[in-house]
């Protein structure tokens, strides 16, 4: 089967600009894949990065 999605060490962090722009990493390390058919969910506690992932 295909594999549509393969998500490979992707990594995300904002920048604070208002606070002497001051990095600050919010994801780091996300590895998945997910083939055509399958369901995946992701999940997580509050503030874990799971919009960050979703948006990238």
């Amino acid at each position: 089967m295909a594999t549509p999605l393969v998500v490979s060490d992707v990594a995300k962090s904002f920048t604070m600009h208002l606070r002497d722009s001051v990095t600050l990493p919010v994801v780091a390390g996300v590895s998945f894949s997910i083939r055509a058919g399958e369901c995946a969910v992701l999940g997580g506690p509050s503030g874990a990065g799971k919009s960050s992932i979703l948006k990238m």
